[in-house]
């Protein structure tokens, strides 16, 4: 019997980085960290940001479903997507929760 090198549960062993984005000087990158859930068949993405420099992880959102990172102008704001979850789904019988509208998050004076 030949070994398989890949199997299709292996898929849940990637770890995508995404939308990278700098602020203006170069010193932190916020980008998404997005990591698949079998239990829901969806992904868990969180919103990172890191001082490049130390490579330390500053702040990440709360959310399982950010996206979209973006710097305001002053660079003491980070605004990104964050889908909300449908109330009417969250019956008892229904384990998993269906995301519907977007929402803009910010977050306000994490940098030192």
């Amino acid at each position: 019997m030949k070994k398989k090198f890949f199997e299709p549960e292996n898929l849940l062993d990637f770890i995508h980085l995404l939308t990278p984005t700098l602020n203006s000087t170069a010193r932190y990158v916020a980008y998404v960290f997005a990591k698949p859930d079998a239990r829901t068949d969806s992904y868990k993405s969180r919103v990172r940001i890191r001082e490049l420099e130390t490579n330390k992880l500053v702040t990440e959102s709360v959310s399982d479903q950010a996206s979209t990172p973006c710097w305001n102008p002053s660079e003491d704001v980070l605004a990104y997507i964050e889908a909300r979850q449908d109330e009417k789904s969250s019956e008892k019988n229904d384990e998993l929760r269906q995301s519907h509208d977007r929402s803009f998050v910010l977050h306000l004076n994490f940098l030192s």
